[in-house]
């Protein structure tokens, strides 16, 4: 039942019980009225009604009222119904983020390209950058704060890991502060790996920053950080970190010749 129809039967619900012909259920309702009861337009009181009809939440009773209007009968469990459908509440988000899954809001958002761009990626990073770039534009979707931080940054870590295969470089080496660091590739966290990438002036400052946002923003996965700081993981966030993770895999995803 999605939040709408919910909505609509309860004000359907509680408008009855205003209503002087009401009783034992039933109740004379001219076409025009279900919009009044249901406090919605006329094209979507009608097809509400027929929905409404068709599941049984209501029925006409072959009897007519006083103007030759049908005469409905309402379920008797359709209030508990509404009533358990609300306490099993779910996000609103998770619906219209589903709604919103179709080849028009894809397209929009570049998701084709941006998988055409992945076949230029080498296994086994292709494989995960498969599966977390289709993680990431389902969560931005759905308005997923957190996985959409969560995710951008492993996909650029991954490019970044990648990047690196192609070059047979195994172990990477750069400086913070006074030390001269040297790791393993697989050893590397997101902020090591851009490190080396501004040292090695692989890639312009301006990708180096972008996957910076990436790193800044998954300090929001610590717990701790979210109870202690008042800055806010905000949707906003999630969204600089979308666009900026996706420039930087049109940037660093391309055909080598």
């Amino acid at each position: 039942m999605g939040g709408s129809i919910l909505r609509r039967l309860k004000e359907f619900l509680g408008n009855l019980s205003g209503e002087s012909e009401y009783r034992d259920r039933q109740l004379p309702i001219p076409k025009w009225k279900f919009r009044i009861l249901m406090r919605t337009d006329q094209p979507k009181a009608d097809s509400l009604a027929e929905q409404w009809l068709e599941r049984g939440y209501i029925r006409r009773t072959g009897e007519r009222g006083g103007h030759g209007e049908h005469v409905y009968e309402i379920n008797p469990y359709l209030e508990e119904g509404v009533k358990l459908v609300e306490s099993l509440k779910y996000p609103s988000n998770w619906i219209s983020g589903i709604e919103s899954v179709n080849r028009e809001r894809l397209t929009q958002l570049t998701y084709f390209d941006v998988v055409g761009q992945l076949t230029y990626t080498s296994e086994p990073c292709r494989r995960l950058l498969q599966r977390d770039v289709n993680e990431l534009f389902f969560n931005y979707l759905a308005k997923n704060a957190k996985s959409v931080v969560v995710l951008a940054g492993s996909i650029v870590e991954t490019l970044l890991i990648n990047h690196c295969h192609e070059k047979n470089v195994q172990k990477i080496s750069f400086s913070r502060g006074e030390k001269n660091l040297h790791k393993n590739l697989y050893d590397a966290d997101l902020g090591d790996l851009l490190d080396y990438f501004q040292a090695k002036r692989l890639f312009g400052d301006l990708t180096i920053h972008m996957g910076n946002i990436s790193r800044i923003s998954r300090n929001f996965i610590h717990p701790g950080k979210e109870l202690r700081d008042t800055d806010e993981l905000s949707w906003r966030k999630a969204e600089i970190c979308f666009h900026s993770t996706l420039e930087i895999l049109r940037t660093v995803c391309q055909p080598v010749f």
